[in-house]
């Protein structure tokens, strides 16, 4: 008897009997028990030949009275499902094309740094589409004079010579007032960027003790917490690698000079 004259009670009752989920379509359900045990239907069928005795011959006139198209219609659903099958044992196999066709594309630079993008938004999937993040932690006094820790996912921007935070992640008795006339910035609308003040302080980013100053600005203005921008990826103790991964680490080189020269510090 194949799998597939099988009704899917009876499926059901065979995976009952070894403990087997009964969840899923007719395909599913053979599919299971053949990954149980790859051997389940010859065994059935062997159980069957010993528990059933021979039958007398039967008329088989009215079997083949039946007519073509009930015949047609049992073949297709016999091949859609043996197709379906083939589907999901597909489906399950591990997916390694897509990234050896990509390392085998006549453009070595262009496939590395495709791949690059590609798995720093993996390892970062709680940021959505921003591919590089960093954890910033700093301490500072809230607006009644305690104490208190500060953290937030801050992106890496090289866009802007000045960092942004918002406001609720700086104490407004820690800023330093601005007035209108103090700055100008734009956005990339080329709209005016308010700021309503000044937030230096020492952080710790990824690990590394860095002094920033922050611009704080309106919620409004960035969909970020906060952003670092050239401030941070210039400081000589900092160093970002873009390889496979986006990492920021310690520079342990001579940090006593400080460089503007990202080509020093920027690895891509």
């Amino acid at each position: 008897m194949n799998p597939q004259d099988y009704t899917v009670i009876q499926l059901r009752e065979l995976l009952k009997a070894k403990d087997l989920s009964i969840l899923g379509n007719k395909a599913d359900l053979i599919l299971r028990l053949q990954d149980h045990d790859p051997e389940i239907w010859d065994k059935i069928a062997g159980e069957e030949e010993l528990n059933t005795s021979p039958d007398p011959p039967r008329d088989t006139e009215p079997r083949q009275s039946n007519t073509r198209e009930e015949g047609s219609a049992e073949d297709r659903e016999l091949e859609l499902l043996r197709r379906e099958i083939e589907l999901m044992r597909q489906c399950a196999k591990p997916r390694n094309t897509a990234s050896k066709s990509t390392d085998a594309r006549p453009d070595e630079s262009a496939g590395k740094t495709s791949k690059a993008a590609s798995e720093a938004n993996l390892i970062q999937p709680f940021v959505g589409s921003e591919p590089y993040t960093v954890s910033v932690m700093y301490s500072a006094p809230d607006d009644e004079g305690n104490t208190k820790p500060f953290s937030c996912v801050a992106i890496v921007d090289t866009g802007s010579p000045i960092s942004l935070i918002k406001p609720n992640y700086a104490p407004v008795n820690c800023r330093t007032s601005v007035s209108d006339n103090d700055f100008r910035f734009n956005g990339l609308n080329n709209s005016r960027i308010k700021i309503l003040g000044i937030f230096e302080r020492h952080v710790e980013v990824n690990g590394i003790d860095v002094n920033i100053k922050f611009y704080v600005v309106p919620d409004e203005t960035m969909s970020s917490l906060a952003l670092l921008r050239r401030d941070f990826t210039s400081n000589p103790a900092v160093k970002i690698a873009i390889d496979q991964i986006f990492e920021v680490v310690r520079n342990e080189a001579d940090s006593s000079v400080n460089t503007d020269n990202f080509a020093e510090q920027f690895y891509i």
